[in-house]
């Protein structure tokens, strides 16, 4: 677990903001940018940025830091499929019982 102190040092520290991982607060040099990078793309106009799955996922988590190491991005992106998986299943759970 972080400590609330050394979470305002590293926000008060840009360098360390670009190597820090926002989830596990791992420093690192192979990073992905959350609002830059797709993890979807169905056309060039919709395409889904890791940003928003993270905002769906914790939808009153502030996101202060801007990048994620690839085993964050992995577990996000586990998370984010189950929870769609759920809903789907118990949309058509719904739909079959108004049948």
């Amino acid at each position: 677990m972080i400590a609330s102190r050394d979470i305002i040092n590293l926000l008060l520290n840009p360098t360390k903001l670009k190597v820090t991982c926002f989830m596990c607060f791992k420093e690192s040099n192979d990073l992905l940018n959350i609002y830059e990078n797709s993890i979807y793309t169905a056309s060039p106009s919709r395409s889904i940025r890791l940003a928003s799955v993270i905002r769906e996922i914790f939808p009153i988590q502030k996101i202060y830091l801007q990048h994620a190491c690839q085993q964050c991005v992995d577990l996000i992106l586990n998370i984010y499929t189950h929870l769609r998986r759920k809903k789907y299943i118990e949309e058509g759970e719904i739909k079959q019982r108004q049948l």
